[in-house]
């Protein structure tokens, strides 16, 4: 699966170049009764760079919606993506969490 476009600063608008990514994946696991889904990056030797997300939605009392988002990266390159855009994937996945947990408990 291809993911993109990607705006590695939370935006709807359109964004420059150099603040857009994409992402091929590979769907690790789908879980439909418990609302939870994983992929892995693909393309790139596991010890180059390896990243993996996992997400979850869970009912808790009252209505409320807990979305877990854990992302997981190795190998060589994992250090560059931490000081490029650790900090704007920090960003994009806590607007993605806060509009996720709007619309869901709408």
């Amino acid at each position: 699966m291809h993911i993109c476009p990607v705006h590695l600063t939370p935006s709807l608008e359109d964004v420059p170049f150099y603040n857009r990514s994409s992402a091929f994946v590979v769907c690790t696991a789908l879980d439909h009764d418990n609302h939870r889904v994983a992929w892995r990056i693909t393309g790139l030797p596991r010890w180059l760079l390896d990243a993996e997300r996992w997400q979850s939605c869970t009912v808790e009392q009252g209505g409320k919606v807990k979305y877990e988002s854990i992302e997981v990266f190795n190998g060589v390159l994992a250090y560059f993506v931490r000081f490029f855009v650790g900090q704007k994937l920090i960003n994009g996945v806590g607007a993605m969490a806060k509009a996720l947990k709007a619309k869901s408990e709408n």
